[in-house]
């Protein structure tokens, strides 16, 4: 006699959007050593890079929002003292799922573990490390709502009409990671810099919160939950094969 239960099977993005990352970096890695044999352009090397770069950049969001929803959640919206929602720009009817992601993962420590102490707890936004954070955020929200890119240029004309393109301009790059606004160019070394930021905010998240993320790879892991048994006995209905 067969038993049917019925739940929900819990996946974390933000776990798939990193993992993603991790692969197309080594295969930038790859097209890149063969860039550097053949002395040409290889054009894979920079799609493998982009795709990294947004799998990071994408999963920055997705890794505070998973916590945000998770078991560790302390305090509800509605507890969170008036000046501290102020600071941050939570607005109490719609929640901290609407703050600015900066501010959200500067509230995260505080809202998954009470009594807290603001100085030891609350990044230092003026750390150059929060800093790189902050712009890959900029730069994801300008991706999120991407508009056409203008890119400073100018060109050298030679009489032999081999025509050098210059193009490394200040203003053609993103002031602290230097990553370029235009992301044609992107290699796997931008994709790096993504990657190292997130890795640096979810050690912070985890030593904030007493390593609760990398025990028994909370991150990783999936889960079933709210299973409760709907049909059983004879009139259960048979998997399909």
């Amino acid at each position: 006699m067969a038993t049917i239960q019925s739940g929900f099977f819990v996946t974390k993005p933000s776990w798939i959007l990193y993992s993603d990352g991790l692969q197309l970096l080594e295969l930038s890695k790859q097209r890149s050593e063969e860039e550097k044999k053949i002395q040409q352009r290889v054009e894979l090397l920079h799609i493998f890079a982009r795709a990294s770069f947004l799998a990071f950049i994408f999963s920055i969001e997705a890794l505070a929002n998973d916590i945000l929803h998770s078991e560790f959640r302390a305090v509800a919206d509605h507890e969170i003292p008036d000046d501290m929602a102020e600071k941050f720009g939570v607005n109490k009817k719609k929640g901290v799922s609407w703050c600015a992601l900066s501010d959200k993962i500067a509230l995260l420590p505080y809202l998954c573990k009470t009594p807290v102490d603001w100085n030891k707890t609350f990044f230092n936004k003026g750390s150059k490390d929060f800093q790189v954070f902050n712009e890959l955020v900029q730069i994801r929200d300008s991706l999120a709502h991407a508009r056409p890119v203008k890119r400073k240029i100018e060109i050298e004309i030679s009489p032999s009409r081999t025509h050098k393109m210059v193009d490394n301009f200040p203003e053609n790059f993103w002031p602290m990671t230097k990553i370029p606004r235009d992301l044609y160019n992107l290699n796997e070394e931008q994709a790096e810099i993504a990657k190292f930021s997130i890795d640096w905010m979810r050690s912070q998240l985890d030593s904030f919160l007493d390593g609760r993320l990398s025990k028994e790879n909370w991150w990783g892991s999936e889960k079933i939950e709210n299973l409760a048994t709907v049909k059983r006995g004879e009139d259960a209905p048979k998997p399909k094969l």
